[in-house]
């Protein structure tokens, strides 16, 4: 294990989570932990139903588990009450979804600027910031559109910008290709790596697609309850994604993995 001079942007210690259903007990997870890394991409890689998006309530303070802590940037979500945690998560989290979670009555711009008008302001740098994002996803110009106006990819870009446009700590996405053909899959992760990776964003992507876990620096696995690291696997060869996306979100590469190998 790699020794680090600098503090982990998320720590999980000792996680235990178990639901009952009628009489009986199910286990989520016990005893898990794990610790990412400032410009990591790590991807939490199972079928449906293993824990992954339980994992995911857990880490950004959705729900709290039965022992153990989490740590975002060495403050500990574990004993903060639902409003706190509610706070902390709107300043310091960002979000994308499967499903887009983009509300149909907002325009783009709106969507867009959700995030910062829950934490109370917008000015004219944050719809600036907004409209820097919207030309760096290809949708300079879209400002007014409807989500119902857009595609799926333009809609999933939409809500990678809104990921990021609060400056968060931490990037939890869930299947975020998950609902989208193989083609725009590869291009909507493509912006996702390049704009949180410029601004050395820690990454956490769930899915269960082999292809979006080759990308990762690290591929986590929850066995027996436990969060097990297991080799990054080779991708079966999604389609090459559009280049002028790729041109859109910036050539910078990744920054390189700072978390153990």
């Amino acid at each position: 294990m790699v020794a680090h001079s600098i503090k982990p942007a998320l720590e999980v210690v000792g996680l235990s989570k178990a639901y009952r259903e009628g009489d009986r007990g199910h286990t989520i997870l016990k005893g898990a932990g794990m610790a990412l890394y400032p410009g990591e991409f790590v991807a939490l890689l199972g079928p449906s139903g293993s824990g992954k998006s339980t994992l995911l309530n857990l880490v950004s303070g959705i729900d709290v588990p039965d022992t153990g802590e989490v740590r975002v940037a060495g403050t500990s979500l574990t004993g903060m009450t639902e409003r706190d945690r509610t706070l902390f998560r709107r300043r310091h989290i960002g979000f994308v979804f499967q499903f887009f979670n983009l509300l149909p009555t907002l325009t783009v711009e709106e969507n867009l600027l959700l995030p910062l008008e829950l934490r109370g302001r917008i000015g004219p740098a944050d719809r600036e910031k907004a409209r820097i994002l919207l030309q760096r996803v290809g949708l300079s110009g879209r400002e007014r559109s409807f989500p119902d106006r857009l595609s799926g990819g333009e809609q999933q870009r939409v809500a990678v910008a809104r990921a990021l446009v609060h400056d968060p700590l931490l990037i939890l996405a869930d299947e975020p290709t998950g609902n989208l053909d193989s083609e725009t899959g590869a291009a909507v992760l493509d912006l996702l790596e390049e704009l949180a990776g410029s601004a050395a964003k820690t990454l956490l992507v769930v899915t269960h697609s082999n292809d979006v876990a080759g990308r990762a620096h690290r591929v986590l696995r929850i066995r027996d309850g436990a969060l097990v690291e297991t080799p990054v696997p080779r991708p079966t060869g999604a389609p090459t994604s559009d280049p002028s996306l790729q041109e859109a979100a910036g050539s910078g590469p990744w920054p390189g993995a700072t978390g153990p190998g």
